[in-house]
């Protein structure tokens, strides 16, 4: 299981040698690592975050499995409900809740995918200001050494917290 830190640090040096740090102690891969910069910054040989890290698709797929799983429970017990219908479509409540769920699924995780992460929202600010976001995303057992290795050589840097759960990815 996989948890996400966040960092803030003050330059694109400092991301950098912590992302190198971070690959020497092979605490992750640069796959589970993500860097969210001001526009006019320039994150050429970082790895930046993907859509999954930056936008909140996975809560909008989840959203959308829930209500439409609800819509599409609603629609099969009113289609079996219906005496002719009902003898045609003995298993429209099942399907009305995969179809529904599936749809929703679609849909609410294109909807998050125009939404900024709200777990990012607490650090709009210092990114306008110019600090850069550094999204890890650790084991379990890395993330108090990952926390103790970035406060231990950089004092500069903001420990922006840990998510209780799993990221959008693995």
């Amino acid at each position: 299981m996989r948890r996400r830190i966040y960092f803030l640090t003050p330059d694109l040096r400092v991301t950098r040698t912590i992302i190198d740090e971070l690959r020497a102690a092979k605490f992750v891969d640069e796959q589970h690592i993500g860097v969210i910069a001001r526009d006019d910054i320039t994150l050429e040989d970082v790895p930046e975050s993907t859509l999954l890290q930056s936008s909140d698709v996975k809560e909008g797929a989840g959203y959308g499995v829930a209500y439409g799983g609800v819509v599409g429970l609603v629609a099969g017990l009113v289609a079996v409900a219906i005496p002719p219908l009902g003898l045609v479509l003995g298993g429209g409540i099942l399907a009305g809740v995969l179809g529904g769920a599936s749809f929703g699924a679609i849909v609410g995780g294109l909807i998050g995918s125009y939404a900024p992460n709200r777990e990012l929202k607490e650090f709009q600010g210092a990114i306008k200001r110019g600090e850069i976001l550094v999204l890890v995303d650790a084991l379990n057992e890395h993330v108090d050494e990952i926390k103790e290795l970035v406060r231990s050589k950089h004092s500069e840097v903001k420990f922006g917290g840990v998510e209780p759960h799993d990221p959008a990815f693995p």
